[in-house]
């Protein structure tokens, strides 16, 4: 458990927004019921 929560701290911003735009993408895939390859 340690390790996992000592990894947080070496998180990078760039992670971050990548996993924002991510969450993003999959929201509209969902909700919206956009097409996800076009989303890609």
């Amino acid at each position: 458990m340690q390790e996992l929560f000592g990894n947080l701290w070496n998180l990078q911003w760039q992670q971050v927004v990548m996993w924002g735009i991510g969450g993003l993408l999959i929201w509209l895939a969902i909700k919206k019921e956009m097409e996800p390859s076009l989303l890609l």
